[in-house]
């Protein structure tokens, strides 16, 4: 799965990119404590994240990326005059899905998704 922080920008724009930062670790650490032991989580760009999920199904899968996207939203720092917040925009496929595509080709399709649920709005998941 592809994970894009929504509005993120706006966060380094308003509090600064110590704040940012900020934001970005606590959210790779709500990743980490969401997802099983054996997923693999990684930042994947300035503020998207990939997850691999092995021996998962596709529905497995959309329901971790719901959580996960659950658990981005709860995620606060506070900042000189309150607290900076963002959502995500989580796109999933999965390899049963597209049997015989490359690791690339599901890659893509995650990141087309992903902007699927941006362009819709954020703080959602897109799947099949």
């Amino acid at each position: 799965m592809m994970i894009d922080l929504d509005r993120f920008k706006r966060i380094n724009d308003l509090c600064g990119h110590p704040a940012g930062d900020a934001v970005l670790c606590k959210i790779a650490r709500a990743i980490t404590r969401t997802v099983r032991t054996g997923d693999l989580v990684g930042r994947y760009g300035g503020e998207e994240f990939a997850i691999i999920a092995a021996s998962t199904t596709a529905a497995q899968a959309t329901a971790l990326a719901e959580r996960v996207c659950r658990a981005i939203a709860e995620v606060r720092v506070p900042v000189q005059g309150g607290q900076a917040a963002t959502t995500a925009s989580v796109g999933v496929v999965s390899s049963t899905e597209r049997d015989g595509s490359s690791g690339l080709d599901l890659l893509d399709l995650a990141d087309q998704r992903m902007y699927s649920a941006k362009q819709i709005g954020g703080n959602r998941v897109r799947a099949w």
